[in-house]
């Protein structure tokens, strides 16, 4: 698992972020996009774009990304025309939110902000009630905000097969890794991705985490409207009046995120895994999963290393490699998304699993 802010970092940094970020609901005809200087709000500012904003202005004026970015590096004067009138023709009342002086989220007025700090303020109490419960990585990204937990009292070992054939073709299972169960709790403030809560396994001997989405419990960020008076600046106060049932909803959610049945089940599917075998190509079966999950080349590679070194041609030790690859990208995004395909490489229909381990 990779690692990053200790909590008193995460601490300070959701303080400070809750302190300088603005938010704005406001009327598109309000608005001016230049490529040189961003986002101009009328009587009020012009907040440099960011990346993740202007992939969200180009899919809401419908403007196909890479015609927008053309346009943007070469044809500056000609997007400038076109997005400009776009939103004065076609207007509508957005939010745009702000942090540091850029706008990061160009988003709908139904948008429900549910803040990283008012999450990190519900979850770690219910996290610290939690017997043997331990941090194991927290950050926040321009994506999103994490929380990952260990939780070592509930703990199983993982039979893993051995590498020689016994008798009749049979495979010896031997005892191997020892993992326990874990949680993630993600959020982003931009529209990349839900709130979201997820049980996931925590494996000692790498530090592997592989999350398991089909599990996972979410939030979407949809609420009321907010109808704008030509600009209007939210407040905390402005948000909607259920942060006291989401505080509800997340308690059960974490509780049932912990369920030892769960783990139990999860746990016996893994040793499940360890008994399935890659029977082709490992190169090619690293290849097509890479491919089903939009994996990277770079990563790719990553993978194939940690399959190859592990000596683990199971399910599970795909898993393992992936999860493994996680620890080596820079990026703690991707090495989260990373964390996520591990689990999915478990959770794989038998019928995918067949197509990557007969790969050639």
């Amino acid at each position: 698992m990779k690692t990053a802010m200790t909590l008193p970092q995460l601490a300070n940094e959701l303080q400070r972020q809750k302190e300088t970020r603005r938010d704005f609901v406001v009327d598109t005809r309000k608005l001016t996009a230049d490529p040189s200087w961003g986002l101009t709000i009328k009587d009020t500012g012009t907040f440099p774009i960011t990346s993740h904003a202007h992939r969200q202005l180009s899919a809401h004026l419908k403007v196909p990304a890479q015609f927008y970015d053309r346009l943007m590096t070469q044809h500056p004067d000609i997007w400038m025309h076109t997005v400009n009138e776009l939103m004065r023709r076609e207007h509508s009342e957005r939010m745009v939110r702000t942090l540091d002086g850029s706008a990061r989220a160009f988003l709908s007025n139904s948008y429900r902000r549910i803040d990283n700090y008012e999450v990190a303020e519900m979850v770690l109490p219910l996290l610290a009630e939690v017997d043997g419960l331990q941090i194991e990585s927290a950050n926040v990204t321009e994506r999103k905000m994490y929380l990952k937990a260990r939780i070592n009292t509930v703990t199983s070992e993982v039979f893993r097969k051995k590498n020689l054939t016994l008798g009749q073709g049979h495979h010896m299972l031997k005892r191997g890794d020892v993992v326990c169960s874990a949680i993630t709790i993600t959020n982003s403030e931009i529209g990349d991705g839900s709130f979201m809560v997820s049980p996931a396994i925590y494996e000692y001997a790498c530090t592997n985490l592989a999350v398991f989405s089909k599990s996972r419990l979410r939030r979407i960020h949809v609420g009321a409207r907010i109808d704008a008076d030509d600009v209007t600046l939210l407040s905390d106060e402005t948000k909607q009046a259920d942060d006291h049932a989401l505080m509800l909803k997340l308690r059960d959610i974490v509780k049932a995120c912990l369920d030892k049945d769960w783990f139990d089940a999860q746990v016996a599917k893994i040793n499940e895994a360890a008994t399935n075998t890659i029977e082709g190509n490992p190169f090619a079966a690293v290849k097509l999963l890479s491919n089903n999950l939009g994996i990277g080349q770079d990563v790719e590679s990553g993978i194939l290393r940690h399959l190859i070194t592990g000596a683990d041609l199971s399910q599970w030790g795909l898993s393992r490699a992936v999860t493994r690859a996680s620890q080596d990208v820079d990026d703690y995004d991707l090495a989260s998304d990373l964390e996520v395909a591990g689990g999915t490489v478990i959770d794989l229909p038998k019928k995918e699993w067949r197509q990557i381990a007969t790969a050639t």
